[in-house]
């Protein structure tokens, strides 16, 4: 199994309702989670049967964050390429935000439950605490832009739209970089073991 790095897609300034708003894609396989995070935390010592019953257990939990991860970085650019004058494009996109970003918040709880029952060895324990703390930050993330996008829309009555709270999105965008960062300190503190 190979690990990627976590990343965050460059940032686009959009402007939106006379102010300029940064929008980001979220941690894209946090920590290249999807086999990796989690898995390489489970992995670094492959001879501990302790490590590999953790691993097994893991690696759903992980697929299912990176099926979420997913579905946000492809939404991403849709709403970055949105025509600022196509004012029905733009609230049909402010109400998938909506939509997609309630459905990420509800199945983040989810993967953040399974990932809370999951008991990791001594060595692992580090860096489970870490991803768990990374696993909130993201769902943080997402609840940052539902509000966002919720507002936009409750603002637009269909007619215009602009975010009554831009700093929504530039708190989700922290969120998830502050996730990012924890992604990483979980990969340092599995390898470091």
């Amino acid at each position: 199994m190979t690990t990627s790095q976590s990343t965050l897609s460059p940032e686009i300034r959009r402007p939106l309702v006379r102010k300029s708003v940064w929008i980001a894609c979220a941690v894209m396989l946090v920590l290249g989670l999807g086999t990796t995070a989690a898995i390489r935390m489970a992995t670094v010592d492959r001879g501990d049967p302790e490590l590999a019953a953790y691993q097994a257990k893991a690696k759903p939990i992980v697929q299912a964050h990176n099926g979420l991860a997913a579905k946000w970085n492809e939404f991403v650019p849709r709403f970055n390429a949105v025509d600022e004058a196509d004012v029905v494009t733009s609230v049909a996109v402010y109400e998938d935000g909506t939509l997609l970003t309630k459905n990420l918040v509800r199945d983040s709880q989810a993967t953040m439950s399974q990932w809370r029952k999951l008991v990791p060895p001594a060595a692992a324990a580090e860096s489970h605490a870490l991803a768990l703390r990374a696993l909130e930050l993201t769902q943080d993330g997402y609840i940052a832009y539902e509000d966002y996008f919720a507002s936009a829309i409750v603002f637009s009555g269909i007619t215009a739209y602009g975010p009554t709270d831009p700093n929504l999105a530039v708190t989700g965008n922290a969120k998830l970089r502050e996730a990012a960062e924890l992604w990483r300190q979980a990969q340092d503190a599995a390898a470091s073991r």
